[in-house]
Order: structure tokens, then sequence, then C-alpha cells
């Protein structure tokens, strides 16, 4: 999974086995479409959370200013757990 933050619009996409998610319309918004990655891409701004924890599947949820609580995302997804990295030592 990458992460990034600079393009003021919400999304997620997909391409073979990464996922991006892209949260970065925290004060102003740009014009986003679904492409051939997409899974998901809304203008307008917003945040996402996401979740992994341990063994479980990561949790992503995606919310804008209208929503009352965290309960109210306007669009969530599960993913497969993350795997851990091997810890590279060269000594």
């Amino acid at each position: 999974m990458q992460a990034a933050g600079h393009d003021h619009t919400l999304q997620l996409l997909q391409h073979d086995s990464v996922y991006y998610v892209v949260s970065g319309a925290g004060s102003k918004s740009t014009r986003v479409k679904m492409g051939a990655n997409s899974l998901w891409a809304r203008e307008g701004v917003g945040f996402a959370v996401i979740r992994a924890a341990g063994k479980r599947p990561v949790e992503i949820k995606f919310y804008t200013p209208d929503a009352k609580d965290l309960e109210q995302s306007v669009y969530a997804a599960t993913l497969p757990r993350l795997l851990p990295r091997p810890i590279h030592r060269p000594w």
C-alpha cells in the first residue's frame, strides 16, 4: 500500500497487487475522474482513515466535512492484510 497526500482529491486505486490511497483534499479540491486503476475517486475536501492492525484486513474509510461523525464515511473498502517486510540487517 502506498499513500499520497499532495493531490487535492480523494482516491483509492489499485495496480496489480498494490493499492494507492490519495487523501490530500484538506483545503481545496481538484477535478478527478475514474481511470483504469480507480476503485473510487471523488472531488472535494475530505480525508481518509486507514486501519491496519495485526493479522486483520486493512480498512480504509474516506470522509468529507458533511459527516457528523466517524460512522458516516462516503466510501469504505476492506483490503487484504499487509504482509510484514523482512528486516534487512547488514551485519
